[in-house]
């Protein structure tokens, strides 16, 4: 059976996601993406959304690899202390962070 790619459409540029419905190629990312996503999932981007979005693509950049589950937490609990709480995460992307995060993000579970 063939896959069917979808597209979307994000101000007039066509988007190709992969069989999960991720972004296919990070290269197309941007933040009007981002948004796309979000208004979707009904989430407003605030300042704090986009720390975290950039936090995994940063760590992308570095390693060219979505970070895990456990492996972003800990960048999480790096940079905000011991305080953190998933908590907090769900507030803010009440569709579950860690995918929430990858899709903002223009990434995919690497696992």
């Amino acid at each position: 059976m063939e896959e069917v790619e979808e597209i979307i459409e994000v101000n007039g540029k066509k988007i190709k996601l992969d069989e999960d419905g991720y972004l296919a190629d990070f290269k197309q990312w941007d933040k009007e993406v981002a948004e796309y996503f979000a208004k979707r999932d009904g989430v407003v981007l605030t300042p704090k959304h986009w720390e975290i979005i950039y936090l995994a693509i940063d760590y992308y950049k570095k390693f060219q690899i979505s970070p895990l589950a456990k492996t972003f937490h800990k960048l999480l609990t790096e940079k905000y202390g011991l305080n953190f709480s998933v908590n907090n995460l769900d507030n803010l992307f009440p569709l579950g962070y860690y995918n929430s995060v990858l899709l903002y993000s223009g990434l995919r579970s690497c696992c």
